[in-house]
This record gives structure tokens, C-alpha cells and sequence, in this order.
């Protein structure tokens, strides 16, 4: 398998979601992540992070499905690059929001 399969593989098992039982067979053990997203600030590997998506889309978004918009590798950094819209079937509760709680229209993330 390439890099680039592999990758692809490890992209639909994480938002699959398969958490990190489903996605570690493609990545090294303590892998390291990091993220610009409060959520996600204090998650620092990717099993850590594999395992916040599993329960993003089984808890928060159950059903979300995505559409993947481009993807492409470069052989020379060894960098894959996935761009997807992900889309929740439901509403999802917007929760540690500094203004009230509200619900958002799922249309909001369509491309």
C-alpha cells in the first residue's frame, strides 16, 4: 500500500468515525497532533484526536456524513491533504458558546 493509500485509509476510518480501534493500524503509536481549534486544544495525538471524532459523531452529530472535495499527497514532504465538508443530518447543539445556546440548521454546513 502507498502513503497516499494509506492516508486515504486512515482519513475515512477517523471520520467514519471508527475512533482510534479503527484508525491505528495507519499511524504510528504517539502521533502527534495539534490543532488551532479551542475544542481540540487539548488534544495533542492523533489517537487522542481519532477517539474526540468518534465521539463527535456518534454523540454530538450522530449520522454526519462527509463530502470529500479534493484530496492529494506530496510524495516529498510526505503530507496528505484532504479537503471535506462534513454534514450533520440533524441539528447540532452549539454547547461552550460564550452567548446563549442555539441550535444550527444543518444547511449552514453544506458547500
Amino acid at each position: 500500500m502507498t502513503a497516499f493509500e494509506n492516508a486515504k485509509k486512515f482519513f475515512d476510518a477517523c471520520e467514519a468515525p471508527a475512533g482510534w480501534a479503527g484508525c491505528k493500524q495507519y499511524v504510528v503509536a504517539n502521533a502527534p497532533f495539534e490543532a488551532q481549534s479551542e475544542p481540540l486544544a487539548e488534544v495533542n495525538t492523533v489517537e487522542g484526536y481519532c477517539d474526540w471524532m468518534k465521539g463527535f459523531a456518534t454523540i454530538t452529530a450522530p449520522g454526519a456524513t462527509y463530502d470529500l472535495h479534493s484530496a492529494s499527497y506530496d510524495e516529498t514532504t510526505r503530507t496528505a491533504v484532504f479537503f471535506a465538508t462534513y454534514m450533520p443530518n440533524t441539528p447540532v447543539r452549539v454547547a461552550q458558546c460564550h452567548r446563549p445556546i442555539r441550535t444550527l440548521i444543518p444547511t449552514m454546513f453544506m458547500s
